[in-house]
C-alpha cells in the first residue's frame, strides 16, 4: 500500500500522502461516497515521480483509512484528543481520550510492525473516567523504536459482530536532542531586536504553539562556558499558546530558543529565538522542578516552583495533570497522595519535606488498580543553614547588580 489516506475530524478535512515504488508515471484517483450512495470518482490525476529512490509501503490497514472517522462517529466515539490518523512519539506514553455517547463493548490491539520488537515492550490499557470518557494508554519501552498500528473494535451488544471502527499509525521514534545554539557576539547585538528583563530577573512569555503536542524551551548564557540555564524554565501549552516561565539567576545576555513538535510531524522544528539582556538577577537562586521523564508540555506545576526545597517544612503542592487517576508525592518518609480539585485535573495536597539531603518525586498513575507510577517531577531536599546561605550569596549578587546599573545610568 503506498498511499496513506487520513482523516482529520478537527478540519473535516483528508489527508493523502502518497509513496511510489520506482521511478515513472501514475494515475491518482480518489473516490468518495455519501452514505446510501455509490462511490463516485471525486479526482483523477497523473503524477510524474523523477526520484530515483524506491519508497517502502505503509503498513497494511484493513480499513484502508487511518484516524477516526464516520464509522467511530456512528458509534458514538468521538476523540477529544488525536483526530488524525498518525501519532509520532519519543517518550512513549500516549494518551488517547475518545468522549463514549452511547453504551458499546470496546476492544483493542497494538501491532508492531518491525517483529524484531520485543513482544513485551509494549501494551494498551482501558480505563473510564468519572465523566464517561475513555482513555487508551499506549505505553511503549523507550529503548524501543519502530511503527506500530492501534485498532479499537466495538459493538453496542454481545449479540452484534464486532468491528474495526478506527486505527491509528504510531510511530515510536528515538529521544531527538536539541541541537547547540548559535550565539551572536556583543557587538552584533542589535537594541531592536533585544528583550530587556524587568528587574525582578523574571520574565513571561507568550508563543503561539498552534496545533503543537510538544514544546522545549533552551535558555543559554552567553558567556564563555555557555552554561545552559534550560532548568530555569519552564512551560505549558494551553489553547494553541505556549506559556513562558524564565528566571535569570545571573545577570548578563542570554539566547531562549523554542522549539515545537506538530500533531502530523515528529521532527521538532524552529518556533522562536530571543536575546535577552539580564541587568539585576532574580532573587531565586534554585531552578525550577527537574521534570521527569513522562512530564509533558500540557502538565503544569504551580506550586512549588523550586526544584531544592528546605529541610523539615510543610510544602503545599498543586499540579495540573491531566487524566491520571492518583496524583502523589513519595518523600523519604513516606507516601502523600494529593487531592483531585472537583471536575478538573488539578491535584492538591500538603507534603512534609522530610531530612536533608534526600529526594522527593512527584509521580502520577493512570490506571486505575496498577501499581506501575509515572515519574514526573523530581525535588531534592537542602539543609536550612545551606538553604539559607544560597539565599543570601543571591542577594549579594543582586545587591551588586543593581549597583552596577546605577553607576553605568
Amino acid at each position: 500500500m503506498y498511499h496513506f489516506l487520513e482523516n482529520v475530524l478537527s478540519t473535516n478535512s483528508v489527508n493523502i500522502r502518497l509513496r511510489f515504488p520506482s521511478k515513472g508515471h501514475f494515475v491518482l484517483n480518489v473516490f468518495a461516497t455519501e452514505e446510501n450512495n455509490g462511490w463516485r470518482n471525486v479526482l483523477t490525476t497523473r503524477i510524474i515521480n523523477e526520484a530515483e529512490d524506491t519508497q517502502e509501503a505503509y503498513p497494511e490497514n484493513p480499513r484502508d483509512e487511518w484516524g477516526p472517522g464516520v464509522d467511530a462517529m456512528k458509534m458514538g466515539f468521538v476523540p477529544k484528543s488525536h483526530h488524525s490518523g498518525e501519532i509520532c512519539v519519543q517518550t512513549g506514553v500516549i494518551q488517547i481520550v475518545f468522549r463514549c455517547e452511547t453504551s458499546i463493548h470496546l476492544s483493542h490491539s497494538l501491532l508492531r510492525c518491525d517483529t524484531r520488537i520485543d513482544r513485551n515492550s509494549f501494551k494498551v490499557s482501558v480505563l473510564r473516567d468519572k465523566n464517561n470518557d475513555v482513555i487508551l494508554i499506549v505505553d511503549i519501552d523507550t529503548k524501543s523504536q519502530g511503527i506500530f498500528i492501534l485498532q479499537l473494535l466495538a459493538r453496542k451488544s454481545k449479540n452484534e459482530q464486532i468491528s474495526n471502527i478506527c486505527n491509528y499509525l504510531i510511530r515510536k521514534e528515538k529521544p531527538q536532542c536539541v541541537p547547540k545554539l548559535e550565539f551572536v557576539t556583543n557587538n552584533k547585538i542589535s537594541e531592536k531586536t533585544n528583550i530587556t528583563a524587568p528587574e525582578s530577573g523574571c520574565l513571561q512569555m507568550t508563543v503561539e504553539a498552534h496545533g503543537m503536542v510538544e514544546m522545549v524551551v533552551e535558555l543559554k548564557l552567553q558567556d564563555i562556558q555557555e552554561l545552559n540555564f534550560s532548568e530555569h524554565s519552564r512551560h505549558w501549552i494551553r489553547d494553541n499558546r505556549c506559556f513562558i516561565d524564565l528566571n535569570f539567576p545571573r545577570r548578563g545576555t542570554y539566547t531562549l530558543l523554542v522549539r515545537g513538535k506538530e500533531l502530523y510531524d515528529g521532527r521538532m522544528r524552529h518556533i522562536q529565538q530571543e536575546t535577552i539582556i539580564v541587568d539585576v538577577p532574580s532573587k531565586r537562586w534554585s531552578c525550577f522542578p527537574k521534570v521527569g521523564v513522562h512530564w509533558n508540555s500540557f502538565y503544569r506545576i504551580d506550586s512549588p516552583l523550586t526544584h531544592n526545597l528546605k529541610e523539615k517544612e510543610d510544602v503545599t503542592f498543586l499540579v495540573e495533570v491531566f487524566y491520571a487517576q492518583d496524583v502523589a508525592v513519595l518523600a523519604a518518609n513516606g507516601w502523600y497522595h494529593l487531592d483531585r480539585l472537583g471536575e478538573s485535573w488539578l491535584w492538591k495536597g500538603h507534603v512534609w519535606t522530610g531530612p536533608k539531603s534526600t529526594r522527593s518525586q512527584l509521580l502520577a498513575r493512570f490506571e486505575v488498580g496498577s501499581p506501575k507510577w509515572s515519574e514526573l517531577l523530581l525535588f531534592k531536599i537542602l539543609a536550612e543553614h545551606d538553604f539559607e546561605r544560597l539565599e543570601e550569596r543571591q542577594e549579594n549578587a543582586r545587591a551588586l547588580a543593581s549597583n552596577i546599573k546605577k553607576l553605568s545610568n
